[in-house]
């Protein structure tokens, strides 16, 4: 199916939602992100998902999906589900504040470039993001799990409790002979990072750091098998994350693990000046709190055999 059709049968999808009094709410998230975010194993990845109260995904599970959905679907609301890659779902997240200002701008000013999207002096896209939007392109309420940094904060409202907690843990060869003493003994190292993702002060606190060149890489085997073949020195990830995908490429005795103890925290959020945003945010919170009096953050928790550090909602 195209994605101009699947975006009328959303759009009137929703209208019939809105003509019935129904509650909906748009999501936008990444799946590459296990055991919090991620494909299932039989799953089809669709552009779209419509998600009644009561039912699941097709295609994505884990901890911090199975805690927003439920959230919601406790409070009755529709999910209207779009999986993209994390940067791509942050911009959806972002649009959602753009579409105000498409709806208001004069109609022959309204071409198929989106651009000057922003408010209270904040910019919410980039140049090159801005070069890239069309008026089909995907748009969602709010996006999850986020890093809380000072520039998201300029446009995004956060939800107060946070779905989990992550920390960066630094991965080296055994051979290497590598022992971490503090930052100054990464001088001179090359470090693998995620693509896009969030790493807290750890990046910034790196830049101070002489000689350190850091090196992108855009999926977790990747990371790993540059580190193996000594492409890089140290690979910089999630614990969370990034052990599970070392057993699952059985590679989890080849590697020391150096374990932060400064944790980062992810939330559901969305665009300051949507309409919608304080409100979902709100029933997102009540929902939130219904699970916990219930026991099914408990339920997830044990589910995803997740640590009580990870498993922030339930707390």
């Amino acid at each position: 199916m195209s994605l101009r059709a699947t975006l009328l049968i959303i759009g009137l999808f929703l209208t019939s939602l809105l003509c019935a009094g129904e509650k909906y709410v748009s999501l936008t998230t990444l799946d590459e992100y296990p055991p919090l975010c991620f494909a299932k194993p039989t799953g089809e990845n669709k552009p779209r998902e419509i998600i009644t109260p009561g039912n699941d995904s097709k295609y994505l599970q884990g901890y911090a999906w199975d805690v927003v959905r439920e959230a919601f679907q406790t409070r009755q609301y529709t999910i209207i589900l779009t999986v993209l890659p994390w940067n791509r779902a942050e911009t959806a997240a972002k649009l959602s504040g753009a579409n105000r200002a498409l709806a208001e701008r004069p109609a022959n000013e309204k071409s198929s470039i989106v651009v000057n999207f922003g408010f209270q002096g904040v910019n919410l896209l980039s140049s090159q993001e801005e070069a890239k939007i069309d008026n089909s392109y995907y748009r969602a309420d709010l996006l999850f799990p986020t890093v809380k940094t000072s520039e998201r904060e300029k446009i995004f409202a956060f939800s107060p409790t946070p779905i989990d907690r992550i920390n960066t843990t630094l991965y080296v060869l055994n051979s290497s002979g590598f022992k971490l003493n503090g930052l100054e003994s990464l001088k001179g190292k090359r470090i693998g990072i995620m693509k896009g993702w969030n790493y807290g002060s750890f990046l910034s606190e790196l830049n101070q750091v002489p000689e350190v060149r850091k090196l992108e890489f855009i999926d977790m085997e990747t990371g790993f098998r540059l580190l193996r073949n000594r492409r890089i020195d140290i690979l910089a990830g999630y614990s969370i994350t990034f052990d599970r995908e070392l057993r699952r490429i059985r590679w989890e005795n080849a590697f020391t693990k150096y374990r932060s103890q400064n944790y980062l925290e992810e939330f559901v959020c969305g665009v300051r000046n949507n309409s919608r945003t304080e409100e979902l945010l709100r029933e997102f919170e009540l929902g939130l709190q219904t699970l916990r009096d219930n026991g099914t953050l408990t339920r997830l928790q044990k589910k995803w055999q997740l640590p009580n550090d990870v498993a922030a909602a339930g707390k």
